[in-house]
């Protein structure tokens, strides 16, 4: 079981991959290897869906040295707005050919936004509580401003400071908030202690540099920095990561990826810098897609709906005989405005929403309709 589980540990963070650069979840992601010459297969995880085009069921497989076989399945719950509120992993057990449970995580909710994440692990035909996260919001706009972790201490029955996530925010020029910082603190048993940041900065409303530090007891230092690249269709195209070696920083590693249509990843291949200035592969990913967010069954769709343009700069034209309303998400399925239109030809501002992916969801009295929605400036 050991085993297992530290494959499964190292499958699910490959296989998370894709929830970096990605605003929809692939029906098939997989992970190859480089062996120096040829790409290998290595993991697999394959969704099942919901009619929304949430991932209900996730079958994880790994290669041991003959091929794929079962190593996690992942089954998650979700409330009516289709936020996930319970998700059970199990592991493969190779000598009774079952799933066993492993760990659970239960999600609780409050004004649309996430206010608790409770893990619970399987012990004695039990699921026992071993850690919760409680996140802290403030103004209109729920802006996280904190994430407390807490550890379940069994000696005294009671919830334990471990860490906590301190977030700041700045206004940019799209008028919309971003992340500028997490600092990232530890409990020592009285106090909280610095340990880590991240910076965030900004090109065109498009996260350009991402540099992390650490605390030295006295100040911040510098540690390492990602770099993102763009395409025109302001899609993610490439992260550098350069290291700090005291005066400079240096290559790395990175990431290049390669996108469809609708700007999800279809390939991602990551490669290391070597000592002969070259870069050396490491591992791909490889991602098909049945779904968007948000998404409906084959079928029921509208018809004689145009939309233009797409990208979009600050207006959104719909032009359809149906009186519709028009709901725009964004990645993370969080409603950010909605209109009703009765006219032939109408006009959608979307000026206030920043360089980047959207949901825009049509829905008539019988039909429902949704498509990626680029904004670009």
């Amino acid at each position: 079981m050991k085993r297992m589980t530290s494959l499964l540990l190292l499958l699910v963070a490959y296989s998370s991959i894709y929830a970096q650069y990605s605003s929809a979840v692939p029906q098939t992601w997989e992970i190859d290897s480089w062996d120096a010459n040829n790409w290998n297969l290595a993991f697999r995880t394959t969704n099942t869906f919901n009619e929304d085009c949430y991932p209900i069921v996730s079958l994880q497989e790994i290669d041991l040295g003959a091929g794929l076989v079962n190593a996690a399945l992942i089954t998650t719950s979700y409330n009516s707005n289709n936020q996930p509120i319970s998700e059970v992993t199990q592991l493969w057990d190779f000598s009774s050919n079952s799933w066993t449970n492993f760990i659970r995580e239960d999600y609780t909710y409050a004004n649309g936004v996430i206010i608790e994440e409770l893990t619970l692990v399987w012990e004695n035909n039990d699921w026992q509580a071993s850690e919760k996260r409680t996140l802290t919001y403030a103004g209109s706009e729920n802006l996280l401003l904190q994430a407390l972790t807490q550890n379940w201490d069994i000696s005294s029955n009671s919830w334990e400071n471990d860490d906590r996530e301190i977030y700041a925010y700045e206004v940019y020029s799209c008028s919309v908030f971003f992340i500028a910082s997490i600092e990232f603190q530890d409990w020592n048993g009285v106090n909280w202690e610095n340990y880590e940041r991240e910076v965030y900065s900004y090109g065109n409303c498009l996260l350009a540099t991402l540099e992390f530090h650490y605390w030295n007891g006295l100040n911040w230092e510098n540690d390492n920095i990602e770099v993102y690249s763009y395409d025109e269709n302001g899609f993610l195209i490439e992260v550098d990561d350069n290291d700090w070696n005291g005066v400079i920083y240096q290559a790395d590693s990175r990431v290049l990826i390669t996108n469809n249509s609708d700007g999800n990843p279809t390939e991602l291949i990551s490669q290391d810098w070597e000592d002969n200035n070259t870069w050396l592969n490491t591992s791909r990913g490889r991602g098909t897609y049945s779904c968007l967010p948000l998404g409906i069954a084959e079928g029921n769709v509208l018809e004689a709906v145009d939309i233009y343009p797409n990208p979009a700069f600050n207006n959104v034209y719909i032009l359809t005989s149906r009186t519709l309303n028009v709901i725009i998400y964004d990645s993370n399925g969080r409603e950010l405005q909605t209109q009703t239109i009765t006219q032939e030809f109408n006009s959608i501002d979307v000026s206030n929403l920043s360089n980047g992916m959207y949901i825009l969801k049509l829905v008539s009295n019988k039909s429902v309709q949704t498509q990626k929605l680029v904004v670009k400036r």
